[in-house]
């Protein structure tokens, strides 16, 4: 995650940026969010499924089919949710 997505990430808040990093959570299967009994690990396969591979983002066709295409449009939308608050 770069320093500017934590940014906006901060300033949209928790619930909002879990709408947008958690949208496409039901297209991964075997995949669940962890609870807070949940081990060590699998709270840190689970952070980094998300944030680093970026994993459950909902991603469609018009985002591009190129990853380097998704992400710019990942962040132009993460930017907009931002400036609307």
């Amino acid at each position: 995650m770069s320093e500017y997505e934590y940014d906006l990430l901060m300033e949209l808040g928790n619930h909002q940026s879990n709408c947008v990093w958690e949208a496409g959570l039901h297209h991964q299967k075997g995949w669940n969010k962890p609870k807070g009994s949940a081990s060590r690990k699998a709270k840190e396969e689970w952070i980094k499924s998300k944030y680093v591979w970026k994993g459950f983002l909902e991603y469609r066709a018009e985002d591009g089919r190129e990853q380097d295409d998704r992400e710019k449009k990942f962040s132009a939308d993460l930017y907009e949710a931002a400036r609307r608050g």
